[in-house]
């Protein structure tokens, strides 16, 4: 990235902690010279993979703390980011906004595609 002028940062964050979610946008809109343009939300996954019968409540909660509930802390923590920037969900301009991808795993019915952007 840096041969074409680019720059990365990585920034490590737990998606079901508000706080951590929070800090982590926060450093990620410092960093960037020009303010947050852009915000990802794809954490995601399970650690149960077995039929339906077998998958407690707290096995399901899991899931959907990371996968719905860290979605959603995200892209509400990048959105005043975004905002300031001329962007985001309330915009008409749509220049800054939040992503959300969506896996998929074999076929779908849904002819969307796997990810969503406000």
């Amino acid at each position: 990235m840096a041969e074409i002028g680019g720059d990365v940062r990585t920034i490590a964050a737990d998606v079901t902690d508000e706080g951590e979610v929070a800090a982590a946008v926060a450093a990620a809109a410092d960093a960037a010279p020009n303010g947050l343009r852009i915000a990802v939300a794809c954490a995601g996954g399970s650690t149960h993979m077995g039929p339906l019968v077998t998958t407690g409540a707290d096995e399901l909660r899991s899931v959907l703390d990371v996968n719905v509930v860290g979605t959603f802390l995200t892209i509400k923590h990048a959105t005043p980011h975004l905002v300031r920037n001329g962007g985001g969900p309330s915009s008409p301009f749509r220049r800054s906004r939040p992503c959300s991808v969506i896996r998929t795993w074999g076929r779908t019915a849904s002819q969307k595609p796997a990810s969503t952007c406000w």
